[in-house]
C-alpha cells in the first residue's frame, strides 16, 4: 500500500508525499512505523490528518501521532472505527480525515467566600 498524509492546522497544511522508509518493509501488521517529514511550513498545532492510499493491499491502523521541532508534544488521531484503508473500495476506504479530539474543560465552581463581621 502507498499512504499519503495531509497534516492540517491553523497555520496551513503540509502534504507528506508517499510515506516510505527505504529498504524497510513499511505497514507490516503489528508493527509501529515512524516517518520523518521535512517542511518549511509551520501548521501550528495539529488539528486533522487526512489519509489517502493507493494500491489495493488492505491496511488498518489504530492511531497516528504527530510532533515537530516547533510543537514537540505529540498530538494523536485515532481510527476508532477500525476502518480498513485500500484503493480497492470493496476492501476499505481510500480516503479518511481524522481530527484531534477536542478536550473541553469543565468550568470550575465559583468559590464561596464568607465575609466575617
Amino acid at each position: 500500500i502507498s499512504a499519503f498524509l495531509t497534516l492540517s492546522g491553523k497555520g496551513g497544511e503540509v502534504k507528506t508525499g508517499s510515506l516510505d522508509n527505504p529498504k524497510y518493509d513499511d505497514f507490516v501488521k503489528g508493527a509501529i512505523d515512524t516517518f520523518t517529514i521535512e517542511s518549511d511550513i509551520d501548521i501550528g498545532q495539529l488539528d486533522c490528518v487526512t489519509i489517502d492510499v493507493e494500491e489495493d493491499d488492505a491496511w488498518s491502523f489504530e492511531w497516528i501521532s504527530v510532533s515537530s521541532d516547533i510543537n514537540p508534544v505529540e498530538r494523536y488521531v485515532f481510527n476508532n472505527e477500525s476502518v480498513m484503508m485500500s484503493s480497492d473500495l470493496s476492501e476499505g476506504s481510500n480516503n479518511m480525515e481524522l481530527c484531534v479530539p477536542v478536550v473541553k474543560s469543565v468550568p470550575s465552581s465559583p468559590s464561596l467566600e464568607k465575609e466575617g463581621k
